[in-house]
């Protein structure tokens, strides 16, 4: 079937050539993308050589049969390995024992040119037979995507449910081409059904780059003024405004990498602090926002003074020093949402001025 084929070496080429000239997307992304797209498309053209010559005869066919589909089966479960390698560079360092059923499974491979286990050509005639370990190969490339899926994982994205759908439907496309090659191993959509998904997760990642906050990982304003607007008609909502109040002096004083440092180690504190109340985002410069649904307002606020009295950032982010303001409001019967954060935002102003006010007290006080 060269339909399927064509289609996937256009998807992969398209892939390519969008990262490479991808000007934002950091570069070990970029190139495990472009890495493992030539993968696949490595596989892609490798299954089609032995198609291309099954059933031909002769000496030469019998090779390329048996060439193409050693190569195919030897790659299937590298393209997630491959993946992982490149977007995080020590992951195969600290997880080495991870890589170890793929290194069985390719010594399996090599075996099969002189003791077909897995696959064997009948030299007279070129015919590709299955034989009795054939159902490995799908079993280690499953593995391989469960340990894509843990490297993944580890990066630590910050998801909300939109992203959790949208890859839903990319892992099921991938599913969905193994189970139609397995059922039906003439419809030879596998590779076709791995190219689009792998379109679909670049388009996801770069979408992700562009709603996220470079500085601090959180979402961005548009995400938030998007999740407002989602949310218009929940009821129990409550929004904190935050604003940091030493991010000018750091700047100033130490210069705007530190400054970064600063922004991103207290967004991160208060993320952490207030994770199971709601999602933060920044909203501007030195601007936060929690978005809270449903949450126990009480509990909440215990939470906020005791944020607001805190010193430092949380170590695991940097020696920093913390201080904020906040504004807490929660939504009245019948309110638009943007009133609602009018009046977190009045109270976090009212706050940032009452604590100017203190610092000033304690200095005449001091003189």
């Amino acid at each position: 079937m060269l339909g399927p084929t064509l289609i996937s070496i256009f998807i992969l080429l398209f892939i390519i050539f969008l990262a490479r000239n991808n000007a934002i997307m950091p570069c070990g992304i970029k190139k495990a993308f472009i890495f493992t797209a030539i993968t696949i498309l490595t596989i892609v053209v490798s299954d089609q050589i032995g198609l291309s010559v099954e059933g031909t005869g002769g000496v030469t066919a019998y090779l390329l049969c048996y060439f193409g589909n050693t190569m195919s089966k030897m790659l299937s479960p590298l393209p997630p390995v491959v993946f992982n390698y490149y977007s995080e560079k020590d992951f195969f360092v600290k997880k080495k024992k991870l890589l170890i059923p793929i290194a069985i499974y390719e010594v399996l491979c090599l075996i099969n040119l002189r003791y077909p286990l897995i696959f064997g050509v009948h030299s007279e005639h070129t015919v590709y037979y299955r034989e009795f370990l054939l159902p490995v190969v799908t079993l280690v490339s499953a593995y391989s995507f469960v340990v894509f899926l843990y490297g993944q994982v580890r990066r630590n994205y910050d998801l909300d449910k939109y992203d959790m759908s949208y890859l839903s439907i990319v892992y099921s496309l991938m599913f969905f081409g193994t189970a139609v090659q397995m059922l039906f191993p003439s419809i030879m959509i596998l590779w076709c059904c791995v190219s689009l998904a792998t379109l679909m997760y670049y388009m996801f990642i770069q979408d992700l780059d562009f709603r996220t906050d470079v500085v601090t990982g959180m979402k961005n304003r548009n995400v938030f003024k998007l999740r407002m607007h989602q949310v218009e008609k929940e009821r129990n909502i409550i929004l904190v405004s935050f604003d940091l109040n030493d991010l000018k002096k750091v700047n100033d004083n130490l210069g705007h990498a530190v400054g970064d440092e600063y922004l991103r180690a207290s967004a991160k504190t208060i993320q952490k602090q207030l994770k199971p109340f709601g999602r933060l985002y920044r909203i501007g410069g030195d601007e936060f926002c929690l978005l809270s649904i449903n949450s126990n307002k009480y509990f909440l606020q215990k939470k906020l003074d005791e944020l607001v009295k805190r010193s430092k950032c949380d170590s695991e982010y940097g020696e920093y020093g913390f201080s904020m303001a906040f504004g807490a409001a929660e939504r009245r019967p019948g309110e638009e949402l943007l009133e609602c954060l009018k009046r977190a935002d009045k109270r976090m102003y009212d706050n940032k001025a009452w604590q100017k006010s203190q610092i000033s007290m304690n200095y005449t006080n001091a003189v």
